[in-house]
């Protein structure tokens, strides 16, 4: 039998325990303002639209998938084997998004898009720093959930079509005073578009079909990887034990990736 603590004893270890749980870091899903999108409009509104009725914590939980699972800005601290595992690792999240929160009615639709933009995200390249590219330009939205729309990127536009003039937005931009930059990227932005729309009508259309085509040839024929196919979705507690199991037989692979993913709330709190 333990011996009973005194009452000095307590109160020593209760501020122990308080100045452990200081130390411990939990990762919070915060609640994402602005959602994370692949620039694959169909799939974007597809997701936009299953998510319209979710709570916070489960719209954040999906755009975290595809923030730091799929389309992971830097992979330079992954081996290409991880990258791709951690590609899996998302999928297998949002299996789990599917089967719990995710309305029937949407839920084809929504896992149609995941996979899509997963596959985008395994034919993506990295540079020599890290820094991925994953071929598509991304359109900028406007509304959200039913509502969501796409429109031309006009500056990404000019950069991909128009380099010349990009970099003399950029020098321009670089001459001017803080307080004067914004209306002249916008008047020079305007001049620009005006004047290439006169020479090309068919300018928006040319850029868009660069992203299609890349799609259409780079993407949709992806095998996505099966590292994390065992994973299993049936709880959130079924999820986490599953996933601290893989950890422990394979300790020094996706690390830090693994170890951020059992630390966050979503998992932990009921």
């Amino acid at each position: 039998m333990l011996p009973e603590l005194s009452e000095g004893q307590r109160i020593v270890n209760a501020e122990r325990e308080a100045a452990l749980q200081k130390e411990i870091q939990h990762f919070e899903l915060k609640p994402i303002i602005m959602p994370e999108y692949s620039g694959i409009y169909e799939a974007d509104k597809a997701i936009a639209i299953a998510l319209e009725n979710c709570s916070e914590e489960e719209k954040g939980f999906v755009y975290d998938i595809i923030r730091y699972n799929f389309l992971v800005e830097n992979t330079g601290d992954m081996t290409e084997e991880e990258r791709l595992a951690n590609i899996s690792l998302g999928m297998k999240k949002a299996e789990y998004a599917a089967h719990h929160f995710i309305s029937e009615d949407h839920k084809k639709a929504f896992l149609n898009a995941m996979q899509t933009i997963a596959k985008l995200a395994t034919a993506g390249k990295s540079d020599a720093n890290g820094n991925m590219n994953y071929g598509v330009h991304k359109p900028k939205y406007l509304g959200h959930g039913s509502g969501l729309v796409a429109t031309t990127n006009t500056l990404d536009m000019m950069k991909t079509m128009d380099p010349k003039a990009y970099e003399e937005y950029e020098r321009i931009a670089a001459q001017s005073s803080e307080e004067d930059r914004p209306l002249v990227r916008l008047k020079y932005i305007m001049n620009w578009y005006q004047n290439l729309i006169k020479k090309n009508p068919g300018v928006i259309s040319e850029y868009e079909k660069i992203s299609k085509n890349y799609v259409e040839q780079n993407v949709k024929n992806q095998r996505l990887d099966e590292t994390f196919a065992d994973i299993k979705t049936d709880s959130k507690s079924a999820f986490l034990e599953s996933l601290k199991a893989f950890q422990e037989k394979n300790p020094l692979f996706l690390s830090k990736i693994l170890s951020r993913e059992i630390s966050l709330a979503f998992w932990i709190n009921n």
